[in-house]
């Protein structure tokens, strides 16, 4: 697998959230579809609790 810079490795998760076209994405809940990036993006937090490790 090859990441935008062309180079071997892993994908950047943040640069793939953000470019990600969330309206097309199919939800069984309409109503929290918008906040879906949002919350994927707390679980790459190093705050803790931020990402639901501490409360």
């Amino acid at each position: 697998m090859t990441n935008e810079g062309g180079s071997t490795g892993l994908v950047d998760v943040r640069a793939l959230l953000l470019r990600t076209d969330w309206n097309a994405v199919e939800h069984c809940c309409p109503n929290v579809a918008p906040m879906t990036p949002v919350i994927l993006r707390q679980l790459l937090d190093d705050d803790l609790r931020a990402c639901g490790g501490l409360k």
